[in-house]
């Protein structure tokens, strides 16, 4: 189980979390990053296919392990989708933290193609849209930080926006 991995790399174990927030009376709110913060996840050989960018990524001038998932391989909304079949089940909140911040690769790797085509923008939306759309059985579902206006206006009625000012959290930035 993709969890099980998750505690071998030394994460607390979703019974843990469960039983400490149950005990302290906590609204434990799920969180999964569904796009970048994902290099963890991006080292292990089973996910390798699964990088926007093979290697190191230079960002604010030093070389980063890969942490964007490839929007456009169906793997990574597969792999997502397990993570949130697995984790969701633990938790009794009605929010859910879907987390799409901060995807630094796309437009630089395997999706280049399809952004200069498009726009970085649509192919993020375009990978979104299935995962968001995804039965998770909560009453409400929640991005993490979206640094873009033209997100907020298409999901303003669908979502809460959690947001805070990050001068350099343009996706794709370098």
């Amino acid at each position: 189980a993709q969890l099980d991995v998750a505690c071998d790399l030394g994460y607390l174990t979703k019974e843990e979390l469960v039983d400490y927030a149950k005990e302290h009376m906590i609204d434990l709110v799920p969180n999964q990053n569904g796009f970048g913060h994902m290099s963890d996840w991006l080292m292990i050989d089973d996910f390798k296919e699964l990088r926007e960018v093979d290697g190191l990524f230079k960002m604010w001038g030093s070389y980063k392990p890969s942490s964007t998932l490839d929007a456009t391989n169906p793997k990574s909304e597969e792999f997502v989708a397990s993570l949130y079949d697995e984790l969701l089940p633990y938790f009794k909140s009605k929010y859910f933290n879907m987390n799409f911040d901060e995807p630094y690769e796309l437009g630089y790797g395997k999706s280049k193609e399809k952004c200069d085509a498009t726009s970085k923008e649509d192919v993020y939306i375009e990978y979104l849209n299935p995962l968001f759309l995804y039965d998770y059985h909560s009453d409400l579902n929640w991005f993490g930080v979206i640094c873009l206006t033209l997100l907020y206006n298409l999901l303003c009625p669908l979502v809460t926006i959690v947001y805070w000012f990050c001068k350099l959290c343009t996706v794709g930035r370098r």
